[in-house]
């Protein structure tokens, strides 16, 4: 069941999933989860892969190939962290004025970012990094709250917080993923 109103912030939230998880143990009937959520997981996990792969690879480009500083390495990355978490606020409350319509948000994250970030490998100087980084990380605004809303509106009431606890540690094995990824 859809969260329409998000006015009472996580508080109404633990309060649902605390009475909801109560009465699922008394009756004790259990529940699965959507496919939709292990689509958007699956997803989810490609992206933060090839993401891990080309990140690594921003310092050694701006440093050889384009023969910049760690001025400039310092300007791309905090400049990219910057956008996201402007963007993702900006994202996530007009996702929430939409009436819950999360999915165009995070569809379209995922496409900006996917589409951007091949673009590094035409980077001919430095201020085009910056930009390409920038608007990678326009995408990561773009998706990451409506994605997530969009994942705890899907789930039903007593995995809510099972989930939670699985993208904590997806969070961690995802990056050793990557790179191992990338030593093939």
């Amino acid at each position: 069941m859809p969260n329409k109103s998000r006015r009472d912030g996580a508080n109404a939230s633990v309060v649902a999933v605390a009475s909801t998880s109560a009465t699922a143990h008394v009756s004790g009937s259990a529940t699965r989860l959507p496919p939709s959520i292990y689509v958007i997981g699956v997803v989810s996990m490609l992206n933060d892969i090839a993401t891990e792969m080309v990140t690594p690879l921003i310092p050694i480009l701006l440093a050889t190939v384009l023969a910049s500083g760690p001025l400039v390495l310092g300007l791309v990355e905090g400049l990219a962290n910057a956008v996201a978490c402007a963007v993702q606020i900006v994202a996530g409350r007009f996702s929430d004025a939409r009436g819950g319509r999360r999915k165009p948000f995070a569809v379209t994250g995922y496409l900006v970012s996917n589409i951007v970030r091949p673009l590094l490998g035409f980077a001919s100087a430095w201020p085009h990094v910056v930009l390409i980084r920038a608007l990678d990380r326009v995408g990561k605004g773009i998706r990451n709250a409506p994605r997530d809303a969009l994942i705890v509106d899907l789930a039903p009431a007593d995995k809510r917080v099972g989930h939670s606890v699985f993208i904590a540690r997806s969070t961690i094995l995802v990056p050793l993923a990557a790179r191992c990824w990338a030593l093939l």
